[in-house]
């Protein structure tokens, strides 16, 4: 099966994470792996998934309230140690 991956950027709000990851789950998007960074008070988020296309994630996370922004993988702000890398919290 293909991976896939898109960087997010959440609200700063206690739960969106979880909500975004949970949301996810439930739709049948295996997320193998997730970064988070926290810059300039908002989170940002890197995914890697499987499961279903690019195009059908980005759709459902375009509609999610906790996501402002959705983009392809970039390396800006890339640097040593800016990433905090997680297992998939679900495995």
């Amino acid at each position: 099966m293909k991976t896939h991956q898109l960087e997010l950027v959440l609200k700063p709000e206690a739960l969106a994470l979880e909500r975004v990851l949970a949301t996810l789950r439930r739709r049948n998007v295996d997320v193998l792996r997730f970064a988070a960074a926290k810059h300039e008070g908002k989170l940002m988020l890197s995914l890697t998934f499987e499961g279903k296309d690019e195009h059908t994630v980005r759709n459902l996370l375009s509609r999610l309230h906790d996501v402002e922004e959705l983009s392809n993988p970039s390396l800006v702000g890339a640097g040593e140690g800016f990433w905090n890398h997680f297992e998939n919290p679900f495995g």
